[in-house]
Parts: C-alpha cells; sequence; structure tokens
C-alpha cells in the first residue's frame, strides 16, 4: 500500500542524509584512514633524518631504518593471507 502510493506520488523536494552512530562511524574511519597513510610518510623521513644525525652517517643512519620497518613489515605480511582490510572492522555493524 505505501509502495504503491510512493510510486503514484513520488516525492520530488526530498533528500536522503545517513545519521546515526553508523554514519559517523564511516567518516571517522575514513579521517582515520587519511590521516595514517599522510602520516606514516611524515614520519618515516623525520625518523630517517634523526638516525642519520644520531649516527653522522647515511648509510648507518638507513641501515638502522631495517630495525624500525620491522614491525610495520611484520603486520602487513600477517594481514595480507586473509586480505585483512583496514576500511572498517567487519562487526562494526553487528555483520558476521
Amino acid at each position: 500500500m505505501l509502495d504503491e502510493f510512493m510510486l503514484e506520488e513520488p516525492m520530488v523536494e526530498t533528500s536522503l542524509t545517513l545519521t546515526g552512530i553508523g554514519a559517523l562511524w564511516l567518516i571517522l574511519m575514513d579521517y582515520t584512514m587519511s590521516s595514517q597513510i599522510q602520516g606514516f610518510p611524515i614520519a618515516f623521513i623525520v625518523i630517517t633524518s634523526m638516525m642519520i644525525a644520531i649516527f653522522r652517517s647515511f648509510r648507518i643512519g638507513i641501515i638502522s631504518m631495517l630495525s624500525n620497518l620491522a614491525p610495520v613489515l611484520l603486520a602487513m605480511g600477517a594481514m595480507w593471507p586473509d586480505q585483512f582490510s583496514l576500511r572498517r572492522p567487519p562487526n562494526a555493524f553487528g555483520e558476521c
């Protein structure tokens, strides 16, 4: 009955807006991901520069970054087989 009415007289002057905790969660996840993607290269450059300055050697500074990259590479390697997505947790909206 309602479906028939909506087909006969569509609401032309309406708009759809997502509201609630689900919509806020999606926006928050997008902001978090973009800031992490932007922040990682900056942090890597700053830490590499500090290591080069501390050791007073470009070569040793670059070699010392291997120990800083190891946890990141291990985490990415652990996520890869399951195709883990950082976009949102699977149970964010009660999904299995």
